[in-house]
């Protein structure tokens, strides 16, 4: 696979972890805003890419498969560590924040500043 491959897989990782985690197609449709065939196809997407089946499907249950459960902990990794990388980002851009407080002439205040 190569690395654009994997940068565009990077949204069907996440899926991945999240239907995983909740083991429910549908309620990781909730969590995403999105249906459940659209968490289906990037399941279907992920699996393609990767050549591997990684979860067994029943009307009822999901079960990951032996595959699926190496898949997961890997992708369950790189979704932390890009959360970690999106964290640690806001460090370095502070805004500044508090009350301004100006002081004009009476005059200059309705002519510049009255809404």
């Amino acid at each position: 696979m190569s690395t654009n491959q994997s940068l565009v897989l990077l949204n069907e990782m996440a899926t991945f972890v999240k239907v995983v985690e909740s083991e429910s197609f549908s309620e990781t449709a909730r969590q995403l805003g999105t249906t459940p065939s659209a968490v289906s196809r990037a399941i279907a997407r992920l699996e393609r890419a990767l050549g591997t089946r990684l979860l067994y499907r029943t009307t009822r249950k999901l079960r990951l498969s032996e595959s699926g459960q190496q898949v997961y902990q890997r992708c369950l990794d790189m979704v932390n560590a890009a959360q970690a990388v999106m964290e640690s980002s806001g460090q370095f851009h502070v805004e500044p924040e508090g009350i301004i407080r100006m002081s004009v002439p009476k005059a200059v205040g309705h002519f510049m500043i009255h809404p």
